[in-house]
Order: C-alpha cells, then sequence, then structure tokens
C-alpha cells in the first residue's frame, strides 16, 4: 500500500480565552506565525569500558516546550494580553461631554476618546462658544488652541463631541496570565486539509517590540510556555497539548 504525502505548509486562525474561564474562544484575528519548540536537557554516562571514549547511556528530559504567537492585529484585547493590561470595549456615542479641560496655545488638548466630530467648545461657564478654525484646530485626539485665538491659556474649557466605537487598553495592570490556545488549520499542502492543535495552558510573555511608528505593519510578537493542565486525566491523555491531523 502506497503512503500519503504528509506534507505540511500551514494556514489557519488562532483562538484564545483566559485559562479556565467559560469565555468564548475567540478569534485573535490575521496571525502570521505560530510556532513551537521543545528544549531538553540531556544527562549522559560516558564510555569508559574502551579507549576513545563515546556515550555509554544517555538520558533526555524535556525542559520546556515554548510557543511563539504573532498577531497582527492590532485591537484591545490583542493589545491587553502583551501589556499585561485590560481591554475594555465602548460603543460608538453622541454627545459625550467633558468639563473642565485646561487648554494653552499651541498644545494638544486630548479628550479621553478621539473625537469624530465635535459639537461645541465652551468656556467653563458655558458663556462664550469657540469656532473651530478660529479659535481652535481639530485633531484626531482633541483639539489645538489657535494662538490667534481668543481662547485664553490656562483656564478651563468644556467641550461636547462624537467618537466612534472603541478599545481602551489600561496598560502593566496585572500580571502575566495564563491561556488556552486553540488553533483552528489548514494543510495547504493536502489541499486544505484540517490540521488542529490545542494548547491546553500556556503562558504568554510581553510584546517583543511595539513598533507605533514604522515603514512596516505592526506584529505583536511574543514567547509562551506550556504548562501542565492538571485538569486533563487519562491514561494515555496529555496534559499539555491536543494535535489532530487529517
Amino acid at each position: 500500500m502506497a503512503r500519503e504525502d504528509f506534507s505540511y505548509l500551514g494556514s489557519g486562525r488562532m483562538y484564545m480565552r483566559e485559562f479556565g474561564s467559560n469565555d468564548p474562544l475567540a478569534w485573535v484575528g490575521n496571525s502570521s506565525s505560530l510556532n513551537g519548540s521543545i528544549e531538553e536537557d540531556s544527562i549522559k554516562k560516558p564510555d569508559y569500558t574502551q579507549p576513545g571514549g563515546g556515550t555509554f547511556n544517555e538520558v533526555k528530559r524535556v525542559n520546556s516546550a515554548k510557543f511563539s504567537l504573532v498577531a497582527d492585529e492590532l485591537d484591545g484585547p490583542n493589545l491587553a494580553r502583551v501589556v499585561f493590561g485590560s481591554a475594555t470595549a465602548h460603543a460608538a456615542a453622541t454627545g459625550k461631554a467633558e468639563n473642565g479641560l485646561i487648554c494653552n496655545h499651541g498644545g494638544l488638548t486630548p479628550f479621553e476618546f478621539p473625537p469624530s466630530s465635535i459639537t461645541s467648545v465652551k468656556t467653563a461657564d458655558d458663556v462664550t462658544t469657540y469656532v473651530e478654525g478660529m479659535d481652535y484646530e481639530v485633531r484626531p485626539a482633541g483639539i489645538i488652541p489657535l494662538a490667534t485665538g481668543s481662547m485664553v491659556d490656562g483656564d478651563p474649557h468644556n467641550v461636547v463631541y462624537d467618537h466612534l466605537g472603541l478599545n481602551v487598553v489600561e496598560a502593566l495592570t496585572s500580571s502575566a496570565k495564563e491561556w488556552e490556545v486553540f488553533f483552528e488549520g489548514y494543510n495547504e499542502a493536502r489541499s486544505g486539509k484540517p490540521v488542529t492543535v490545542h494548547l491546553f495552558r500556556v503562558k504568554f510573555g510581553a510584546a517583543k517590540n511595539l513598533q507605533l511608528i514604522g515603514s512596516e505593519y505592526l506584529v505583536l510578537e511574543s514567547d509562551g510556555e506550556m504548562l501542565k493542565d492538571l485538569t486533563k486525566t487519562g491514561t494515555g491523555k496529555s496534559q499539555y497539548m491536543k494535535a489532530v491531523i487529517v
């Protein structure tokens, strides 16, 4: 019987959720890399029975099983995961008011959320309304008061604006979390037959790089290590990883 060709060239989706939770396995978006590696320790007994040496016996033990991932999309959950933070989604809103913003000529006054449009910019007593282009310049993050305008440096101002749906990420608010990872893959070398890999418990590190300005697409790369999942029991059952190959 001829043996099948099991050459592999993979693509697919990666799903994650916090280990031990009942959260949905959420797709992390386009990912350009998911790589595993096993590091081992070797204990050797030299051969003393004859001249020339050699190895009489050897024991190999797994030191660690590592996985690195590269997420190619900068969304709230992806960023929060690699900066040990939290992500909070906010729906689009109209008429958001912020009071007491201190403005200075030529300097950015950032709003809490990037405005999609600005309804009004007023003095703190809401008596004087300022005019876009005459008193201030609209920026993606807020406004810049113009030196030729009538806004007073250091005075508080009230603003009302609309914003789009967004995520707010608060960084470095927790220690590294543990994740359940599921790879739903396709073997393109076998006409797209499925290959799935389930990593039961992985602890990922922080992002290796956070390139906010550059000439190439940003990627969020982090390294992780598989840990034993004590909830997996049974003879011959792994407590680390399961792969299914079609």
